[in-house]
């Protein structure tokens, strides 16, 4: 989906994601390329386990990380500190609902199990949240062992 290059543009100061070419322009142009590319997914996962019940491949949702403590959408913390809260709002009320509606899409389409209520699971607890279930870069260089995390 090249999110974090969405993120970026939202981030960019005197810069409305909600309306520019790098924000929604791209994020409208890829969240249309998603349905194919879950296609492609199941045609490899085919591909490699053919005897594999569909049912047995699991699809999580997308994390809500707009809302904080208090259940607001509020991105005006940290290295988000530059997304406004019309982005904000943007990301919560368009970005993640049509994201997770694909993902609902493909685990319909192939069979998939939807790992669904994850969303809803981290109300209040966002990336701005005094109890943020998000680990941010500064987190994942102290508590990690660097930037790339636990991975």
């Amino acid at each position: 989906m090249i999110f974090s290059k969405i993120l970026m543009e939202c981030m960019k100061p005197a810069n409305d994601c909600t309306t520019s070419e790098g924000g929604k322009g791209l994020f409208d142009n890829r969240i249309v390329r998603l349905e194919e590319r879950y296609y492609a997914v199941a045609q490899k996962i085919e591909e490699l386990w053919p005897n594999l019940d569909s049912d047995r491949v699991f699809i999580t949702q997308y994390p809500d990380l707009t809302q904080d403590q208090t259940g607001a959408v509020n991105l005006s913390c940290g290295a988000a500190s530059g997304i406004t809260q019309a982005e904000a709002q943007w990301a919560a009320d368009t970005v993640l609902p049509a994201l997770n509606g694909k993902v609902a899409a493909a685990a319909a389409a192939h069979g998939w199990t939807l790992a669904a209520g994850i969303p809803n699971s981290f109300h209040t607890h966002g990336y701005c949240s005094d109890d943020s279930w998000i680990v941010d870069l500064s987190g994942s260089i102290v508590f990690q062992g660097g930037k790339d995390g636990a991975f």
